[in-house]
């Protein structure tokens, strides 16, 4: 079937383990103080995987932080896939550096798929998990409809290539009038990501990071998906990429 030549922007729309071991005399370390409030956990949506004819798994998924008024920093997220029978046959992890309130953030990667049984393994189901504990919380003014507003994505489009690859292009600034949010400049992270006629992810291009600010030039964004599998849509989302 041939793909669908849609393209849509969206706009914002290591866990580390201590112990200690010494002489009774040293005094105890101090644990970090947790977050002071009530923690939602990090939703995943959309997760979906395509096959390489290499074997390996792509797999692509959405991240939300629910929690308002605070960023989900260095979030780790683990990825696993399994047969039929239970067993895993493939594994992971992704992390993304900063989850802002609302904001549609996605991650993606590629993993190999093994198995004991087979050198085909079917991918029976495949779960994506934000490891909650190691997460880092910070305090934010900002909304997902600041953020929105702050950014602009100007002509995004696709170019497929004679090798079955798809390339994605776009411009990325930000606006000259952000509304009340003040946000005048930011890291972004961009990534484009490819869905099936379900809403599931099937992959996404590498995590791009640039400098934004309203005085300073547009970012020309380009990255491209080797043998694109087939796909019904194509986002691109663009979000902070650190603390703002």
């Amino acid at each position: 079937m041939k793909p669908f030549a849609k393209i849509a922007a969206i706009i914002a729309s290591a866990a580390l383990a201590l112990s200690a071991l010494g002489c009774s005399s040293a005094p105890a370390a101090s644990q970090p103080a947790g977050p002071d409030f009530d923690v939602q956990d990090i939703q995943v949506s959309n997760p979906g995987y395509a096959i390489t004819d290499e074997g390996k798994l792509r797999y692509a998924f959405v991240a939300v932080n629910p929690n308002e008024g605070h960023v989900a920093q260095e979030v780790i997220f683990t990825v696993e896939a399994h047969d039929a029978n239970g067993s895993m046959i493939a594994g992971g992890g992704e992390t993304i550096a900063a989850l802002y309130p609302g904001v549609e953030t996605p991650g993606s990667g590629e993993v190999d798929l093994f198995s004991p049984d087979t050198d085909n393994p079917e991918v029976a189901n495949l779960t994506i998990v934000a490891m909650m504990d190691s997460v880092v919380w910070a305090d934010t003014t900002l909304s997902n409809a600041d953020i929105e507003g702050a950014i602009d994505i100007v002509s995004p489009r696709m170019a497929p290539g004679d090798d079955g690859s798809l390339s994605i292009m776009a411009t990325i600034g930000m606006k000259s009038d952000d509304g009340d949010s003040g946000l005048a400049s930011m890291e972004a992270r961009a990534v484009a990501v490819l869905f099936d006629e379900s809403g599931n992810a099937l992959c996404g291009t590498s995590p791009v990071t640039f400098a934004l600010s309203k005085d300073g030039e547009d970012y020309a964004f380009e990255a491209s998906i080797p043998n694109a599998p087939e796909y019904k849509e194509c986002n691109l989302y663009v979000t902070p990429n650190a603390l703002v």
